[in-house]
C-alpha cells in the first residue's frame, strides 16, 4: 500500500482533524486553528506562555502525520528546555496512540527529531565536523558557563587575571589563556 494509500485509509476511517478534537475535548482558538492546519513549509510559533504552543505543535504534528501523510523523521520539534522537549515527545505518543485506536494504524515516532533547540545545535556540531583529508579527530568538547570557568582558573590562577583581560579560546585546551 502506498503512502498515499494510506493517508486516504486513514481519513475514510477517522474523517477529519476535527473528530480528533472532538474526541480529545480540545477546541482550538482561531490562531491555533490556522498553525495546526498549516502543512506548507515551516512554522515558527511565537507565542507567551501559557497560549497552547505546545499543544498546538501536538496537533500540528498529529495533522501532518496523520492526515497529510508526512513521514515522522522528516519532522523536527524544538523547544527551549528539555522538561518541554519530554512533554512534546510523552504527548505525541499519546496524541499518535489516539489515532492509531482510531485507524489501527500504528504511528512510529523513533527517528523524529523532538529536542532542545540546543541539542539539535551540539547534535550537529559533533555529527558534521569536517577535519582535513576527511579523518575524524577528537569531537569537539561544548563547554558551559561553569565549565569555562573551571578551565580558565585551571590555565590561569584567578588572582593573575587582570579586569578588562579578554580570553582567547585555541584548539587545545593548553591554548586557553587570557590576553
Amino acid at each position: 500500500m502506498t503512502n498515499q494509500n494510506l493517508q486516504e485509509a486513514a481519513s475514510q476511517q477517522l474523517g477529519t482533524i476535527e473528530r480528533l478534537w472532538a474526541e480529545a475535548s480540545f477546541t482550538p482558538n482561531p490562531a491555533q486553528r490556522d498553525a495546526i492546519l498549516h502543512v506548507n513549509g515551516p512554522l515558527y510559533l511565537p507565542a507567551g506562555p501559557g497560549s497552547g504552543k505546545t499543544r498546538v505543535l501536538l496537533w500540528r504534528t498529529l495533522n501532518l502525520i496523520v492526515f497529510h501523510g508526512v513521514s515522522p523523521n522528516a519532522i523536527y520539534l524544538s523547544t527551549f528546555t528539555e522538561k518541554a522537549a519530554r512533554q512534546l515527545k510523552e504527548g505525541l505518543r499519546g496524541m499518535l496512540g489516539l489515532a492509531s485506536n482510531a485507524t489501527g494504524r500504528p504511528y512510529d515516532i523513533s527517528q523524529m527529531y523532538v529536542g532542545t533547540v540546543h541539542s539539535l545545535c551540539q547534535r550537529l556540531i559533533l555529527d558534521r565536523h569536517f577535519y582535513t583529508e576527511r579523518h575524524r579527530g577528537r569531537p569537539p568538547v561544548l563547554v558551559d558557563d561553569l565549565g569555562q570557568y573551571f578551565r580558565l582558573y585551571q590555565a590561569r590562577p584567578l588572582g593573575s587575571i587582570h579586569p578588562g583581560s579578554r580570553l582567547r579560546w585555541g584548539r587545545r585546551a593548553e591554548d586557553q589563556c587570557l590576553v
